[in-house]
């Protein structure tokens, strides 16, 4: 039987099998691991006045998706790229970090916060779009899909391809010690030495 042959037969067995494979259980995976190299595992975002707003370029853009948004345990540190929202005094990024114990909550707290519906619609009409994007650093170099949490409005968490979730008192009191001082007013008004 020549190559041809063979090649047919092979691609006969995989159109078979491919509706099989498609029709399995997927089960709830972890947010995927983005390459290393960057605060964010993509370029570090940065901010600049334009006609009186504050405008952020180089952030991760979220499409929400139907995957349950569950971090994966046992992260090394935790990265933060505080972003500004539209109308922000001082318009500029910054980035702060914490190490294993904090990492690890936060990767834990996000995972236990309530799912939002897929289906529902919100109107978020106090969202600045004020942001922080945490990545999650593992073993090995390993850094987290970005995951943005929503300082205002609706204060989502969110991630590509992921369902939506609340952002509960235990994640924001977590936010609120790492923020730098411009952004703690997010979490409960203006800070005293800020």
């Amino acid at each position: 039987m020549g190559w041809l042959a063979r090649a047919g037969v092979g691609l006969a067995a995989v159109c078979v099998m491919f509706p099989w494979y498609l029709g399995q259980p997927v089960a709830a995976a972890p947010i995927p691991f983005a390459a290393a190299g960057s605060v964010i595992g993509v370029s570090t975002p940065s901010a600049h006045q334009m006609n009186g707003l504050c405008l952020v370029s180089g952030a991760p853009s979220v499409v929400p998706g139907s995957s349950p948004l569950i971090v994966a345990p046992h992260p090394i540190a935790v990265t933060m790229a505080w972003l500004p929202g539209l109308n922000a005094s001082t318009c500029s990024t910054t980035t702060t970090r914490a190490g294993a114990p904090v990492a690890r909550s936060l990767a834990r707290d996000i995972t236990r916060s309530p799912s939002l519906s897929p289906r529902a619609e919100f109107h978020c009409p106090m969202d600045d779009g004020a942001r922080a994007v945490v990545s999650f650093a593992y073993a090995r170099h390993r850094m987290s899909a970005p995951i943005v949490v929503g300082l205002s409005g609706c204060r989502f968490v969110s991630a590509s391809g992921k369902v939506r979730r609340s952002t509960t008192t235990a994640i924001s009191t977590e936010l609120a010690t790492l923020a730098p001082c411009g952004w703690k007013a997010y979490f409960n008004g203006a800070i005293a030495g800020c």
